[in-house]
């Protein structure tokens, strides 16, 4: 595709430590031995509807990290804090 050698070489260098990283993260997952592989997406908002999910979804950008802000999940036990 006409790209040069630096460009073609960053891609492949790129594209072979995210395999690694991904191959990595795998094992660890595997070695964990977690019983359920939960994501945000699977969580149930209307069961716990004192829980924002536009709240949820705005810390989903990460947008707090570079605000050098801080995100803290408090409540009684069963509500899901885990989870999120």
């Amino acid at each position: 595709h006409n790209v040069s050698y630096l460009e073609f070489f960053h891609t492949l260098v790129s594209l072979e430590w995210e395999s690694r990283q991904s191959g990595q993260l795998a094992k660890r997952v595997k070695r964990a031995k977690l019983p359920y592989t939960k994501t945000i997406h699977d969580f149930d908002f209307s069961f716990q509807p004192s829980i924002s999910e536009q709240r949820v979804k705005e810390t989903l950008t990460c947008r707090y990290i570079a605000n050098g802000e801080n995100r803290i999940l408090l409540g009684p036990p069963g509500v899901g804090k885990t989870h999120l």
